[in-house]
């Protein structure tokens, strides 16, 4: 539906990468000066349906499986295009030999990726607002649901009920570890976790935010 070259300008602009397949040069820098340990990009590869996570990184020992597998590697502005190529909305991304899209198709545990790589503190950001039970139980149609409907929920499901449902699983998990022995924890241990939402619904229309605004 959409074309990406504009997104890519607009990265090339910013990293200075005016060469296709170049490395992100400020990156490079950030681990020479020792401020960043690991960076990581998730993609899909549509030729075997694998999650594939590009790492750029030192002495890293990462989480493999039969649906997911490493790529050490230099970060490019290809790997942020394909890593965001929504299925439908942006066209895949060629990188080497195959094609990659969006990594968050198959990615059932979006916080995953920073936890492998060694992570104490996890910043997250959703663009699902969190709605009051009040707004969830509320019909958004009424009548035969359209096709703008059921995409919807279907994108809804695949983008953001993941981390919302991995959220959870690591609050619970930080509890369980709060309540073991140190000596009992066999390795795991507790992430500390902040979740950044939107104070709106980024789905409401354009006159239901302006309202809600001139309301605050």
């Amino acid at each position: 539906m959409f074309t990406s070259n504009p997104l890519a300008e607009l990265l090339r602009g910013m990293f200075d990468c005016p060469i296709e397949g170049s490395a992100i040069y400020g990156i490079r820098e950030r681990f020479a000066e020792g401020v960043l340990k690991a960076v990581a990009l998730m993609g899909l590869d549509y030729s075997t349906g694998q999650s594939v996570r590009w790492v750029q990184g030192r002495n890293l020992e990462m989480f493999e499986g039969k649906n997911q597998r490493n790529v050490p590697c230099e970060l490019t502005i290809e790997h942020i295009l394909a890593s965001g190529a929504i299925p439908f909305a942006f066209p895949a991304v060629r990188i080497a030999d195959r094609w990659y899209g969006d990594g968050g198709i198959r990615l059932s545990a979006p916080l995953s990726p920073a936890v492998h790589l060694g992570a104490r503190r996890v910043l997250a950001m959703s663009t699902g607002y969190e709605r009051t039970p009040a707004e969830a139980s509320t019909p958004t149609v009424r009548g035969y649901p359209p096709a703008a409907q059921v995409l919807s929920q279907l994108v809804n499901a695949v983008f953001l009920d993941a981390i919302e449902e991995d959220v959870v699983r690591m609050q619970k998990m930080n509890e369980m570890i709060d309540h073991l022995p140190v000596s009992e924890r066999n390795g795991y241990r507790r992430i500390e976790l902040l979740v950044l939402r939107p104070s709106q619904d980024l789905g409401s229309s354009p006159a239901n935010i302006r309202n809600t605004c001139r309301g605050a």
